[in-house]
């Protein structure tokens, strides 16, 4: 009898094989989950980060407008407002020292996911403080 040149891989071969992939895969489905909500805290923080600057510089052309309504003499103070669609969900606060000569304002935003007007320990929030002054 003439023995033929085997082609493929000994039960052995595969089962070792298996144990040396394993390990390697495991920890890539572990990682999938941790990285989706990375994911989601980096995206939820960008968007609460855009949403507090274009408040902030909103309530800035506002304070420097010539708008008898608005200007320097307004009170922006708010609490838990809603921004308009598509952000229903994110909601701002903003503080206003209402100082003669130097106004203090802070915004701070989040994404409201409960609805409850409060920032909640599940709740991340972004706050940005600037100074504006009197110069009129």
């Amino acid at each position: 009898m003439i023995n033929k040149p085997q082609n493929g891989f000994t039960l052995i071969e595969i089962l070792v094989s298996m144990f040396l992939v394993l390990p390697m895969l495991m920890i890539l489905v572990d990682l999938v989950p941790v990285q989706i909500r990375m994911d989601r805290k980096a995206d939820n923080m960008t968007k609460n980060v855009t949403l507090a600057v274009m408040k902030m510089e909103e309530i800035r052309s506002q304070v420097n407008s010539t708008d008898k309504r608005l200007g320097y003499q307004k009170n922006y103070s708010q609490t838990a407002a809603k921004f308009s669609k598509p952000n229903i969900t994110y909601k701002y606060t903003v503080k206003d020292s209402h100082h003669p000569q130097l106004k203090n304002v802070s915004v701070t935003v989040w994404n409201d996911q409960n609805n409850n007007s409060f920032i909640d320990s599940n709740e991340e929030s972004y706050a940005l403080f600037t100074q504006i002054a009197n110069l009129k």
